[in-house]
C-alpha cells in the first residue's frame, strides 16, 4: 500500500512540475504577441498617425516610400489646433520592411518637409531584440519537448507538444517578426507536425496503448 501511495505521490509531483514549466512557456509564447518596437506596423492594416506643427496652416502626406516602390498619396491632413492627422489605407502597406511617409507642411509662404517612419512586418513586431527573443522561445520549446520526450516525461511531453502546436499556428499567421515566407511556413508546418506527433505519442503511452 505504501509503495502505491508513494508512486501516486511521485506522479502527482511530476505532473505539478510539468504544469509549472508549461505555465512558464505559455507566458513566453503570449508575450511574443505584445512585445514590439514603438514604430512597428502590421502588414495590410490601416495606419492613423498625427504630426504637430506650431506654424503650419496645412500638412500634406505626399508619398509613401517602401522598399519596392514609391506610392503617391497626396492626402491633406485633418487639422485640430496644431495637430494634423492622416489615415493611410491598408492596401498601401503591402511591402515588408522600412516604410517612410513624406509630409510637406506649409504656412502659406514657406514649406517644410518631414517624414514619419514605420517598419512594416507580418505581426507589427519589429527590432533585433524581438528576433533574438523569438528564436530563444522556439529553441527553448523544442529543447524542453525533446528532453521530455526522450526522458519519458509524459505530462511535460504532452504539454510542450501542445505548446509547439500553438507556436506553429502563430508562425503561419505572423511569421518570425519581419520575415514571412516559404521558409517560415516550412518551420511552422514542421513545428505543428512534431508537436502533434510528440503529444499524441505521449498520450498513447500514458494509456498503455503503445
Amino acid at each position: 500500500m505504501k509503495n502505491k501511495e508513494t508512486l501516486q505521490f511521485i506522479k502527482k509531483n511530476k505532473y505539478n512540475n510539468s504544469m509549472k514549466y508549461f505555465t512558464f512557456l505559455l507566458v513566453l509564447i503570449f508575450s511574443m504577441s505584445f512585445i514590439s518596437a514603438a514604430e512597428g506596423h502590421t502588414r495590410y492594416e490601416d495606419l492613423t498617425f498625427s504630426v504637430s506643427s506650431n506654424n503650419a496652416t496645412s500638412c500634406t502626406l505626399t508619398n509613401l516610400v517602401t522598399p519596392d516602390q514609391v506610392i503617391e498619396i497626396n492626402q491633406v491632413g485633418s487639422k485640430n489646433s496644431q495637430t494634423f492627422t492622416f489615415n493611410v489605407l491598408a492596401g498601401n502597406f503591402s511591402d515588408l520592411g522600412f516604410n517612410r511617409m513624406i509630409i510637406e507642411c506649409t504656412d502659406g509662404e514657406s514649406s517644410t518637409t518631414g517624414y514619419e517612419d514605420r517598419e512594416v512586418t507580418p505581426s507589427g513586431n519589429n527590432g533585433a531584440s524581438n528576433i533574438v527573443f523569438f528564436i530563444f522561445v522556439i529553441l527553448l520549446l523544442y529543447a524542453l519537448n525533446l528532453i521530455a520526450f526522450f526522458g519519458k516525461n509524459i505530462p511535460l511531453t504532452i504539454l510542450s507538444g501542445m505548446a509547439l502546436l500553438f507556436l506553429g499556428v502563430y508562425l503561419i499567421n505572423n511569421g518570425v517578426i519581419i520575415y514571412q515566407d516559404s521558409l517560415t511556413n516550412y518551420l511552422a508546418y514542421v513545428t505543428i507536425a512534431w508537436g502533434s506527433i510528440s503529444a499524441i505519442w505521449a498520450a498513447l503511452e500514458q494509456f498503455d496503448i503503445i
